[in-house]
C-alpha cells in the first residue's frame, strides 16, 4: 500500500474567506440604517423640545432656556454617534456643526437671562435665525425629519 500525503487542510483558507467577506458586507453596513437613525433621534427631541411649557413671563427665560438646552444638547450629542455613509459625512457634519452652534447660543441666552432677559430674547432670536439654515443642511445630509 502507497502512502498518498495528506491532503492540505482546506477550512482555514475557506474561514478567512468567511472573514473577509463579513467583513465587507459588515463593513458596507456601516451607515446602512442611514438616515433612519439620525431622523429617529430628531423626531423624539422634536417631541422633547415641544413639550416644554411656553414662556408666561420674562422671568422664566432662564429656566426655560437651561431646559431647552440640555435636551437640545442631548439630541445633538446622539447626533454626533450616528454612523454616516462617507458620501454623506461632509453635508452631515455640517448640519451637527450648526446644531452645536444653536447649543452656544442657548448658552448665551442662558447667561444673558440672569442680567437681562431682553439681551436672552435677542440671542433666542439669532438662534432661530440659525435653526433656518437646519433645515437646508438636514435636507443636503439626506434627513427627513432633521430641521423641520
Amino acid at each position: 500500500m502507497t502512502r498518498t500525503a495528506p491532503l492540505p487542510d482546506r477550512r482555514w483558507p475557506l474561514a478567512a474567506l468567511a472573514v473577509a467577506t463579513a467583513a465587507v458586507v459588515l463593513g458596507g453596513c456601516a451607515g446602512s440604517d442611514y438616515p433612519a437613525n439620525a431622523d429617529a433621534i430628531c423626531r423624539r427631541y422634536a417631541v422633547k423640545m415641544s413639550a416644554l411649557p411656553p414662556l408666561r413671563s420674562v422671568s422664566q427665560i432662564a429656566g426655560y432656556v437651561s431646559t431647552a438646552k440640555r435636551a437640545f444638547e442631548a439630541g445633538v450629542a446622539k447626533l454626533e454617534r450616528v454612523k454616516v455613509p462617507r458620501e454623506r459625512r461632509a453635508a452631515y457634519d455640517a448640519y451637527v456643526s450648526t446644531l452645536r452652534s444653536e447649543v452656544g447660543l442657548l448658552a448665551r441666552a442662558r447667561a444673558a437671562a440672569a442680567t437681562s432677559p431682553r439681551e436672552a430674547l435677542t440671542v433666542l432670536a439669532s438662534a432661530a435665525d440659525v435653526g433656518r439654515r437646519e433645515a437646508t443642511e438636514a435636507a443636503a445630509a439626506g434627513l427627513r425629519r432633521c430641521g423641520v
